[in-house]
């Protein structure tokens, strides 16, 4: 249909120009993908209305009622957290699917490292789910609809027998093995973990002055012929690490599929290479010991929680300490603001300690830091 000069020129006048200095605006912004909002819309006025009241966060969370915040801003911030940092558009897999339906709910964000659940598309059929494969997302992508309205919470992560009660959330999904437990030897996962939920790469928690007696016998102790080499290069950080990597010893990557083994059965690379250095540690089961904590206690507040076995307790002793909430936190500011969170620590420690009485609803953290002098200025 051709529009008259003379309706196009009232359908001009009728829209009114978002201000560029308008801080409803900008808050709009920030959680919706650098999209604007007409001034005149309900949602606009409602927002105004809480910011002109002096509820900036109120403000912020009403921003958040749209499907661009979900499939725009908490998809990208699922992609970046699954990549550490490096790709916001991974293609949509069982990790991003949990992490966008507890925000979505406003559940306790710690469940994610210990929950037996999982977010599917309630259009397809329940055993389309694949430890094998990602074309239950392909195709949940390919049929179209808001995920907002298509993503459904089920108990159970994997029904398949033998699996039942060893979930650990994010860390026991497709999308987290795939990148963290395929080939290798594991390893990556402790890696992983730690930068992608404490905020923490292993440079910041090697040790070399901890006790040797749990790296494994793939790690020589004179490496080219000089056994300072592994005292001051290989030590420092296997020694914390290779502590806690038999957590994931009984699970698996291999042809494009998430396994668990089974008790005591071991991932046949954690003992390869045992030639390296035949003394060194053996492992026979999935427990693991956190020694971390011997000079860094401060730095990451342990729990309870630092030794265990198996990915959930290993989740659930990243959830219990004082470093994941402030990671979670770091992670929302800087890909919301596109700035470092280190020039604000009192706004970090104030949002922090909301997020924890928030009882972790990481959607209030949006909101929150949005809506803030940190973020908008």
């Amino acid at each position: 249909m051709i529009l008259t000069i003379t309706a196009l020129l009232a359908s001009q006048a009728a829209f009114v120009a978002p201000s560029s200095t308008d801080p409803v605006q900008a808050v709009y912004r920030k959680l919706n993908g650098g999209a604007t909002i007409s001034p005149t819309s309900p949602l606009y006025l409602k927002m105004k209305e809480k910011w002109d009241t002096g509820d900036r966060a109120g403000a912020g969370e009403m921003a958040t009622h749209t499907n661009s915040f979900y499939e725009l801003t908490v998809l990208q911030f699922a992609s970046k957290l699954l990549s550490l940092d490096t790709d916001p558009f991974v293609a949509l897999n069982d990790f991003q699917a949990d992490v966008f339906g507890v925000i979505r709910d406003r559940l306790d964000f710690r469940t994610l490292l210990t929950g037996d659940f999982r977010y599917v598309d309630s259009r397809q059929r329940e055993d389309s789910v694949s430890r094998g494969d990602n074309d239950h997302f392909d195709q949940a992508v390919a049929a179209g609809g808001r995920l907002t309205q298509i993503l459904k919470r089920e108990d159970l992560q994997w029904n398949d027998t033998g699996m039942t009660g060893q979930a650990a959330g994010l860390l026991t999904t497709r999308g987290f093995a795939q990148k963290y437990l395929s080939a290798g030897t594991n390893r990556r996962a402790v890696i992983g973990s730690f930068t992608m939920f404490l905020c923490s790469p292993i440079a910041e928690w090697r040790d070399a002055s901890l006790p040797d007696d749990r790296i494994r016998r793939d790690i020589e102790r004179v490496p080219g012929g000089n056994a300072l080499t592994f005292q001051t290069e290989c030590r420092g950080c296997h020694a914390p690490m290779d502590g806690m990597v038999s957590a994931f010893n009984e699970w698996d990557f291999t042809n494009d599929t998430v396994s668990y083994l089974g008790d005591h059965v071991m991932a046949a690379k954690v003992n390869q290479n045992s030639s390296f250095y035949p003394d060194g540690y053996v492992s026979e089961d999935n427990s693991f010991m956190n020694r971390t904590g011997t000079h860094q206690q401060s730095y990451f507040q342990w729990g309870t929680k630092v030794n265990g076995k198996g990915p959930r307790d290993f989740g659930e002793m990243i959830a219990e300490s004082g470093r994941f909430p402030t990671c979670m936190v770091k992670r929302v500011f800087e890909h919301l603001c596109r700035k470092s969170a280190t020039q604000y620590p009192n706004e970090m420690k104030e949002w922090t300690t909301h997020l924890k009485d928030k009882n972790f609803d990481l959607l209030t953290t949006f909101a929150e830091v949005a809506s803030s002098d940190a973020c908008l200025n």
